[in-house]
């Protein structure tokens, strides 16, 4: 959700992505393909309409989860394209957790 105060008096709020279970359109990313254990960066597609000059432009955000051992803190949030944005943050969610065999590694 991106919430947004335009005057004193009115504010609004915009989906910036979606999650259909079943259509399942979630990019994940490693945000290091060297270092699995650096974090991950997750891809919302499909949100609202960007409405007025772009009314075919969906919003998306993007989330990039930098492996850390805090619960969440948010390092930045931009939106580097028009009605495409972008948060980093810190949280131990990033984090890689090895399951019971060496084969596969799980997220908390």
């Amino acid at each position: 959700m991106q919430y947004k105060e335009t005057s004193k008096t009115i504010y609004t709020c915009n989906i910036l992505g979606h999650y259909d279970p079943k259509k399942n359109e979630l990019e994940f990313r490693l945000l290091d393909v060297n270092d699995p254990s650096k974090g991950v960066s997750i891809t919302y597609p499909k949100g609202e309409s960007c409405g007025g000059e772009h009314p075919n432009l969906q919003r998306s955000a993007t989330i990039d989860v930098e492996c850390s051992n805090v619960e969440y803190l948010i390092s930045s949030a931009n939106e580097p394209q028009k009605c495409a944005y972008h948060i980093s943050m810190k949280s131990y969610y990033g984090c890689p957790s090895v399951s019971s065999s060496p084969l596969f590694c799980t997220m908390p």
